[in-house]
């Protein structure tokens, strides 16, 4: 039998089962997985909230997903977020008053954004422009006239890669997730949507 940790009462017997020493009971691997896990959330969401009391940003947090490793922020920290959350919405849909077409390229895209991209994946891939225009039934002119209203009024970003133009919703608007891409958070730190932005405007 092999000890896991000397600080941690288990033990691998030969059958490859994980054993509590104290009580000796077969411990299931995935519970203890998360229990692990959920210890390293909170330590993690400890620091951060203390990082950010202090002005500092973190690069903390590594999300796995599908295999792929992600350094994400997280951009959804508590009730003051999710105020001036529904604020930011409100005013963009009051203030700046999209299209209907705008409108409706939002509703229609919001299930595909992805996690922790905050970017638009259509089966697996970044859709072309011809892929969007059969989504969201628009004709070519139609549609870039869409994703310049709504980048203009700080919706999306277009990023072009590899002759690709990948889509990025503001995490800020709308997100996929309580954590997002750095890259992606770069990509709208300067938002007026960005709640630390608009915290600290109202603390002056």
């Amino acid at each position: 039998m092999n000890t896991v940790k000397d600080d941690i009462k288990y033990i691998i017997d030969d059958d490859g089962r994980l054993i509590d020493i104290d009580t000796g009971e077969i411990i299931d691997r995935d519970q203890i997985k998360d229990a692990y896990e959920k210890q390293l959330f909170e330590k993690y969401y400890e620091i951060h909230k203390e990082l950010l009391a202090l002005d500092l940003d973190t690069e903390l947090l590594i999300i796995k997903n599908r295999g792929e490793n992600y350094k994400c922020v997280q951009i959804k920290r508590d009730y003051t977020f999710g105020k001036v959350f529904r604020v930011a919405v409100r005013e963009l849909m009051e203030k700046n008053k999209p299209s209907r077409n705008a409108l409706s390229f939002i509703a229609i895209m919001e299930p595909y954004i992805y996690f922790p991209t905050n970017s638009i994946i259509y089966y697996g891939k970044s859709p072309s422009l011809k892929d969007l225009e059969n989504i969201v039934g628009l004709k070519k002119t139609a549609l870039y006239d869409v994703l310049n209203e709504l980048e203009d009024k700080d919706v999306i970003k277009k990023i072009k890669r590899d002759g690709n133009i990948i889509i990025y919703f503001n995490p800020f608007l709308y997100s996929s997730g309580a954590f997002v891409l750095k890259d992606t958070y770069e990509l709208f730190r300067k938002s007026k949507y960005n709640p630390n932005l608009f915290n600290k405007v109202l603390n002056k």
